[in-house]
């Protein structure tokens, strides 16, 4: 899986990244400007539209759309049920004697959504790879190999890919949350990023990630944001 997930990927994948960001960005500020004395927003939940937006159409080829219905898709609330039905699972190894039994004990809805977000999973994927043109995603640019030898088969990526969902959405949707939860309670903090930012860019195109890389402080506040606020 390597080659989806190096610098060089990251590089060629930035179109996608910054086509949703844009989305985001514009969307926050038509909320913002539709009252005269600006608006309150739950900045998670717009956080979370952009970030599953942003993996989907890395994973998949396509945005989950979050952002243009400014809601959540239907799949998360499956995600979210499928690491409950994970937990319970994952716990019921400690009583292997009487797991049988503790089994019948977790709800029917939960092991029916866990089977639900697999399967969407799995079509997805099957969607992804019926794409003929070459697009610089994640399923792209993962090896592959019907044998499984120098690559991932394809089962091996239907199950992969609802591990890439959870581990690219809510683990930086926390990140994101926290850090800008510390610079709102640390306006100081907050303002020496601002001015770094808009005393380095004019224009909001020239905000490469290469050109990001340079920015000290920017830098400096999404390590102790990755420290403070450790999704794992």
């Amino acid at each position: 899986m390597e080659p989806g997930f190096t610098e060089k990927a990251l590089r060629l994948q930035e179109p996608i990244i910054q086509e949703q960001v844009d989305k985001f960005i514009k969307a926050l500020d038509k909320l913002a400007s539709s009252e005269k004395e600006g608006a309150v927003t739950d900045i998670v939940r717009w956080l979370g539209f952009v970030t599953f937006d942003m993996i989907g159409d890395l994973g998949f080829g396509e945005s989950f759309g979050c952002l243009e219905r400014s809601e959540y898709h239907p799949w998360v609330s499956l995600i979210f049920n499928s690491l409950r039905a994970a937990t319970y699972l994952a716990s019921l190894r400690y009583y292997p004697s009487i797991n049988w039994l503790l089994g019948l004990a977790i709800p029917k809805s939960v092991m029916k959504k866990e089977k639900e977000h697999w399967q969407l999973a799995v079509d997805k994927v099957n969607r992804r790879l019926g794409i003929e043109q070459q697009r610089q995603d994640i399923i792209g640019m993962i090896q592959q190999d019907e044998n499984g030898i120098h690559g991932l088969t394809v089962p091996e990526m239907q199950a992969t890919a609802s591990l890439i969902i959870l581990a690219g959405s809510e683990t930086s949707v926390s990140v994101l949350t926290g850090t800008t939860n510390y610079l709102i309670r640390n306006p100081a903090k907050l303002t020496k990023l601002v001015e770094e930012i808009r005393s380095r860019f004019t224009k909001e195109e020239d905000m490469t990630l290469t050109a990001l890389k340079e920015l000290i402080y920017l830098n400096a506040v999404l390590q102790e944001g990755l420290r403070l606020c450790n999704p794992t």
